[in-house]
């Protein structure tokens, strides 16, 4: 009647890889190209589920998160700064 735990939510990382990646829609020659591609779709969304658990409400999209990181370079940076990647951006932008 009900599916098993695991396969509930690899419908969920599937559904969630698709509608923000395309990931069906996603051709590549290589196969090896093709499984980096989904492995560093994966930690993506990881990465942007850590931050929102963190640094905003519960019901905010992982869409609006992803729009605003893509758009606005200083919440990039942010974001990049909350892992510990986005320390020399200041270094790197200005020369």
């Amino acid at each position: 009647m009900f599916s098993q735990p695991s396969t509930i939510v690899g419908e969920i990382l599937d559904r969630l890889l698709d509608v923000h990646f395309a990931q069906d829609k996603t051709r590549t020659f290589d196969m090896n190209v093709q499984k980096i591609l989904n492995i560093t779709r994966k930690i993506v969304l990881n990465l942007i589920h850590i931050h929102k658990a963190a640094n905003h409400k519960p019901q905010t999209s992982l869409s609006s998160i992803m729009r605003a990181n893509l758009f606005d370079l200083d919440v990039l940076v942010g974001f990049l700064e909350f892992f510990g990647m986005g320390e020399n951006w200041n270094d790197v932008s200005t020369g």
